[in-house]
């Protein structure tokens, strides 16, 4: 709980720091819905939907904060539960490169008591110049560290992709490929590479504030790393989608 309340105040702080400024914050709301929870391209229940409301506010320096939630889930032991994940961090550009930093705090509970929380720090660094046009090759890092000794381990994942965007008459389409993988996997999933993933959407611009965007995705794991099913996931490839409306204010 002190834990919690830490960085509830450290978010508050931020936000705070922040709003004095004399810019006024972009915020973002969002809210999706997926066919099925997904977690670390397994699913987790995939007879149930998720809905992911999505709260963020972005400043012009390249701070931002927000607070992503998960309802309708379920946890590893199948008990119905809830995600809470609070984040900040900070984005800028080079000329040829874009970085992204950001700290996250993943809370995830069920009925009957709190599961393991875990911290993650995530960078992504994107090749913005890239030869080929509307292609951005991008790598991401995770480093996750569980609050408690018991239960999920420190683990280090990583996701290489590309990023491709195909302008039609009415609306972009967006493809990212990736390759997945692992190193002491926080749910003790194999390490190695874990899964190939692709992700298709089309963001459709409504009355300039609203955006809606219809999703889908599909994950090819490696098999059955280290018991997939046995760890909550439902089997190993899964085929998933979605969509999202969001405002900008």
């Amino acid at each position: 709980m002190k834990k919690r309340i830490m960085m509830l105040a450290m978010a508050a702080v931020f936000c705070w720091a922040n709003l004095a400024q004399a810019e006024n914050p972009e915020v973002l709301l969002k809210v999706d819905v997926f066919s099925k929870y997904i977690c670390s391209n397994g699913a987790i229940a995939s007879d149930k939907m998720s809905i992911q409301p999505n709260l963020q506010l972005s400043w012009k320096n390249g701070w931002y904060v927000g607070i992503l939630s998960f309802l309708g889930v379920h946890n590893y032991n199948r008990n119905s539960a809830s995600e809470n994940d609070l984040y900040f961090g900070y984005t800028f550009e080079t000329e040829n490169l874009k970085f992204d930093t950001s700290y996250w705090y993943y809370m995830l509970y069920d009925l009957h008591k709190s599961s393991d929380d875990v911290n993650a720090i995530i960078e992504q660094v994107s090749w913005k110049t890239c030869p080929v046009p509307s292609l951005t090759p991008y790598v991401k890092l995770e480093g996750d560290m569980p609050n408690k000794k018991s239960g999920p381990k420190k683990g280090f994942q990583w996701r290489v992709g590309l990023q491709y965007e195909v302008a039609t008459k009415y609306f972009p389409l967006k493809f990212d490929a990736s390759l997945n993988a692992a190193e002491n996997h926080v749910y003790g999933l194999k390490s190695g590479v874990t899964c190939g993933r692709l992700d298709v959407s089309a963001p459709i611009k409504l009355f300039s504030k609203y955006t809606l965007e219809p999703n889908i995705h599909y994950a090819r794991n490696n098999g059955d790393p280290d018991g997939r099913a046995g760890k909550g996931f439902t089997k190993s490839n899964e085929l998933w989608f979605g969509i999202g409306l969001s405002r900008t204010f």
